[in-house]
This record gives structure tokens, C-alpha cells and sequence, in this order.
């Protein structure tokens, strides 16, 4: 099996998911759809980067959406359904930048989902 280690100080900074409070997401809280994805402003952020953002779960649904930056002064946001945390217990966010001179990924930000 042939593979490649990468050092988790190259990966960007992770992204976020609220509500959540301490690595919890609480399915009260984000019912209603009321859950949001925050791409946060990472280094070498450009107008024209192209994003693809990621939540897997270890529920029946996993989520994606993508785009290009607009703006180099304000986060990325995207709506979540609830569906998406419904017999979920754990939660995975990360997103990856493709760039002129390549293709650059996040850390991941972990969530456990509570009722």
C-alpha cells in the first residue's frame, strides 16, 4: 500500500459548525435547519479560490457544497439541514481550496451530536 504523510501544521484551519458549544452539537439547538457551516478566512485566501465544503457523519446523511470566494474579508457561510444530524452521533467538517498551483485541504473539526 503506497501512501503520503502530511503534517497537520499544513492543513488550514478547520472550519466550524454553529451552533455547537465545546465539540457538542445538540439537535434541539440546530432544529429548524438553524445549523450553519463557517468557512472561516484561511491563509492565501483569493478571490477566485475555488471551495468544496464537507460534513460526514457516521449517520445515514453526509453533506457538501462548493463554490468560488467572493470576498477576502468575510467568512463563507452555508445553511445545513437538521436531517443531516438525524441518527448522527459523531459530526465531521473540513473543506478543501483548489488553487492555481494546487489543491490545499483543512483540518477537521469533530462533533459529537447529543439529543
Amino acid at each position: 500500500m503506497n501512501g503520503v504523510l502530511v503534517s497537520r501544521a499544513d492543513f488550514l484551519v478547520a472550519p466550524a459548525i454553529v451552533p455547537s458549544d465545546n465539540g457538542t452539537i445538540s439537535r434541539a439547538d440546530v432544529a429548524g435547519n438553524r445549523a450553519t457551516y463557517v468557512l472561516p478566512l484561511y491563509e492565501g485566501i483569493e478571490v477566485g479560490d475555488e471551495y468544496a465544503l464537507y460534513v460526514d457523519t457516521d449517520g445515514p446523511w453526509d453533506w457538501f457544497s462548493s463554490g468560488n470566494i467572493t470576498s477576502t474579508t468575510e467568512v463563507v457561510t452555508r445553511a445545513v439541514f437538521d436531517a443531516l444530524f438525524a441518527g448522527a452521533t459523531v459530526a465531521t467538517a473540513y473543506y478543501r481550496i483548489k488553487k492555481q498551483g494546487g489543491e490545499v485541504r483543512s483540518d477537521q473539526a469533530v462533533y459529537q451530536v447529543v439529543d
